[in-house]
């Protein structure tokens, strides 16, 4: 029997994630990385072909998670509030540094750094599935899903987005400006969902795979 969903617990589950994430990041070097080196260098700005792989990879963030995620989203009439884009700001961040340090401990082992990228993107790929469809969008993520849309979603956001921003940190290694990506990602996503306060009300348990869009009102 399903618990009810419990907003109050899946800020608790999401922060001790974060903590995680961030305490790894840590032990890698990334976080340091993060915030010690510029965002943009210099030279980068009179790199015509970084600035065309920079503009690509965003302009795809943008319309992905800013356009299309959302349109397959549902909220359920959940009512909007600024705590979920402060949700959505620290899993970007802790997400970003998890995956960046398996690049960064991948490409200490491998020594190659698009082997580093294609490990890292199987890797990802495989754990974010798996921890999506049994863990977060269960017991952390409101029910939000319209079912039709799950593999649009799949196919045309969340794969391309990590293929390209892996590329571009294995190509350029601009790990803040991959962090701001995957910020921009999952605070938008964060927000479409209408992540709930701690405070909302528990609501009927769901299984994460969503609703037929024929049921969404």
């Amino acid at each position: 029997m399903k618990r009810d969903y419990s907003p109050r617990r899946a800020w608790l589950y999401g922060c001790v994630y974060f903590t995680i994430c961030l305490v790894i990041a840590a032990v890698s070097g990334v976080l340091h990385r993060v915030f010690a080196e510029p965002l943009v260098s210099a030279p980068r700005l009179s790199d015509s072909v970084w600035i065309g792989a920079t503009a690509l990879v965003t302009a795809h963030a943008s319309f992905g998670y800013l356009f299309f995620w959302p349109r397959g989203t549902t909220a359920h009439g959940r009512p909007r509030h600024p705590g979920a884009l402060v949700f959505g700001i620290a899993w970007g961040i802790a997400q970003a540094t998890l995956v960046l340090s398996l690049f960064e401990w991948l490409d200490r082992i491998t020594g190659t750094r698009w082997l580093s990228a294609s490990l890292t993107i199987a890797g990802w790929s495989t754990f974010a599935g798996l921890w999506q469809s049994r863990f977060w969008d269960i017991h952390v993520a409101p029910d939000h899903n319209i079912r039709e849309w799950n593999l649009r979603k799949v196919l045309v956001v969340h794969v391309p987005f990590l293929v390209l921003s892996v590329a571009h940190f294995a190509a350029y290694g601009n790990a803040g400006v991959f962090v701001a990506w995957w910020v921009l990602a999952l605070a938008a996503s964060a927000w479409a969902m209408r992540f709930p306060a701690p405070w909302h009300a528990p609501t009927p348990g769901h299984d994460g795979r969503g609703i037929p869009a024929a049921d969404v009102a």
